[in-house]
């Protein structure tokens, strides 16, 4: 193999392992923002289910006290 291929051959080769770690940077990127997304949303879903739990709860002793006074009339 003459000196000009090899070179030729060794650039090819450093412009596909350039591009196989550019790819592999960027699927890393990709994996940790939807990590980032998934985590938030847990939080929010908890939050949310807090937040239902208690509008049920002030529901129903709101509820609970309009038959007691109900009752009591």
């Amino acid at each position: 193999m003459s000196s000009g291929r090899r070179s030729s051959s060794i650039a090819s080769e450093l412009a596909r392992h350039r591009a196989k770690l550019e790819a592999a940077k960027v699927r890393e990127k990709y994996i940790q923002q939807e990590y980032e997304m998934e985590r938030q949303k847990a939080i929010l879903d908890r939050d949310l289910k807090i937040k239902n739990t208690k509008t049920f709860g002030k529901l129903l002793r709101r509820e609970s006290r309009s038959l007691y006074n109900s009752s009591q009339s």
